[in-house]
């Protein structure tokens, strides 16, 4: 093939399939852990809420109590990847909810800041974990910090 831009487009191509190819074993395993993760943060945070008086919205209490069953199964398997995609789907729309309320409540009522912040933490979990899956080995820790802190900076600019 002569050099030129078919040339570079095709090495950016065969790059982009490399790395589909190294992270699709992860992907199962990252929407495992995130799902995990998000419920179990988003509890804690109703919870601590709610012993300090304040009741979450009933469409987040109704999210929480009908989250997706994830099955069981092999994280490769397309059914089993399907189920755990519903669920993480049903959880990202929760935190489009809850995110906002979050930063309402924390405007009105400084105190409950801190699970403002353990929402932030839940992204930058989230966002650790997608860049190991789909990176892998391109990002040194140096870098992944670097990303991580750029993420942080434009959450708070949000």
């Amino acid at each position: 093939m002569p050099r030129g831009a078919a040339q570079r487009q095709l090495k950016a191509a065969l790059h982009a399939l490399d790395r589909v190819e190294r992270s699709w074993g992860q992907l199962g395993q990252m929407l495992i852990e995130d799902n995990r993760d998000i419920t179990a943060t988003l509890r804690d945070i109703v919870a601590g809420l709610e012993t300090e008086g304040t009741r979450a919205p009933e469409p987040v209490l109704s999210a929480l109590n009908d989250i997706p069953d994830e099955g069981s199964g092999n994280s490769q398997s397309d059914d089993f990847f399907a189920s755990l995609m519903n669920v993480n789907e049903h959880l990202q729309a929760l935190l489009l909810v809850v995110d906002p309320w979050l930063r309402d409540l924390a405007r009105q009522r400084p105190e409950t800041g801190q699970y403002l912040d353990d929402l932030s933490h839940l992204y930058r979990r989230m966002v650790a974990r997608e860049l190991t899956a789909t990176a892998g080995d391109e990002f040194t820790a140096e870098e992944l910090a670097r990303v991580m802190r750029d993420a942080q900076t434009r959450m708070r600019r949000d």
